[in-house]
């Protein structure tokens, strides 16, 4: 028989296959022919391939997803369903199109970028550590044990002070106290180089200005010393007593005018006759109710002309004789205690006879010091 190639034997047809052993037989009444395996669509194979199967072609796998070793995917891999671990998972970056979930966060450096440009975690962010940023960080709310910088672009930031502050402060605006019984206790000084107002009352144990004191109400002080002037445009009242060596005004000064009448005659230097009180400006004698007058009588007692306090120097007190019934019945007693009368070459402790015994005639009595007074007018 000659030889022939085996693309130019005859096929074999499926009528002289009688079972699976034939399919490898070649001869067939002495007649070599081939087998087309293509015309086959199933078949199964209980032995074992050899070589790397680089040339099997047309065959699909399916995975159960189940792994006991190492695995190493040099290209993508595409998990449409959820992706776990119970241990860790490494890799230079990793890419997610929605959002990361995850309880806590844990690396020594990591950065995190997002693809659109923002970055929202819907929970809240603990770090034991810094958090830093080199744009700016914005939140709704937000707490911190201390913030460092000078906080000068703060804005909207409104804070409650309680009032105490240990150290020195400065003030560049106004400070205004607002409230029912709000007080502002400085224990130190204040000092400032404009207006201190108030609308209510300002009390203060000591002021030292080297300007005004300017008050549109009442400034009610406990006491002043001032080695300059005191000006007021409006009046200067005390519920105690003013003290000074003197007092020059540019208009007039209001004086309390009291009126009394000589009522006690033959006192001996006893009591009960009228009085200069420690209050008295001017005193109008508006008449005379008394008897006849001994030598030692005195009809107007100056006893309180140095009352308790202060000497009081540079206090004037006059006495007017208002009445045609006075005469010479107006005798000041001694201005007790311890003071003497000086008038003209007159100096003694004793009562001071008839003055005033001309209607409208007055006498001024001055305090000077040592308890000492002096005596002028019309009526001496």
């Amino acid at each position: 028989m000659a030889l022939q190639k085996i693309s130019q034997l005859n096929s074999i047809t499926g009528a002289q296959i009688t079972a699976s052993s034939d399919v490898l037989a070649v001869v067939n009444n002495n007649e070599t022919k081939k087998i087309t395996v293509s015309g086959l669509h199933s078949g199964s194979f209980s032995g074992s391939f050899q070589g790397d199967g680089s040339g099997i072609t047309g065959v699909t796998g399916e995975w159960d997803g189940s792994h006991n070793g190492n695995a190493s995917i040099t290209g993508s891999l595409t998990v449409t369903s959820d992706v776990s671990s119970s241990g860790d998972v490494y890799g230079d970056n990793a890419y997610f199109d929605t959002r990361i979930v995850t309880p806590m966060w844990r690396t020594p450096s990591a950065t995190i970028l997002a693809s659109d440009g923002d970055l929202t975690i819907l929970a809240n962010i603990t770090a034991s550590s810094d958090i830093s940023a080199s744009g700016d960080v914005y939140g709704v709310t937000g707490s911190f044990q201390h913030l460092l910088g000078d906080g000068s672009q703060l804005t909207g930031v409104t804070s409650e002070w309680d009032g105490t502050l240990n150290g020195d402060a400065e003030i560049t605006g106004s400070l205004i106290l607002s409230g029912s019984n709000i007080d502002l206790n400085v224990l130190g000084n204040i000092t400032a180089s404009g207006s201190i107002s108030a609308s209510g009352d300002l009390i203060i144990n000591e002021i030292t200005a080297s300007g005004n004191i300017i008050s549109s109400g009442d400034l009610i002080i406990n006491d002043i010393t001032d080695s300059k002037n005191i000006t007021a445009s409006g009046n200067i009242s005390a519920s105690g007593d003013i003290y000074g060596v003197g007092l020059t005004t540019s208009g007039s000064r209001v004086r309390k005018v009291r009126e009394i009448i000589l009522t006690v005659s033959n006192t001996s230097g006893g009591g009960g006759m009228p009085s200069i009180e420690s209050d008295d400006d001017i005193i109008l004698i508006t008449g005379n109710t008394t008897g006849a007058v001994g030598i030692n009588d005195y009809t107007l007692n100056c006893s309180n002309i140095f009352y308790s306090g202060p000497p009081y120097i540079g206090r004037t007190v006059t006495i007017v004789n208002a009445s045609s019934a006075v005469g010479s019945d107006l005798i000041l007693g001694s201005p007790s205690p311890g003071g003497n009368y000086t008038a003209n070459a007159f100096t003694g402790i004793d009562k001071f006879d008839t003055v005033c015994s001309t209607t409208y005639k007055e006498v001024n009595i001055i305090i000077k010091a040592d308890d000492h007074v002096i005596i002028y007018g019309s009526g001496i």
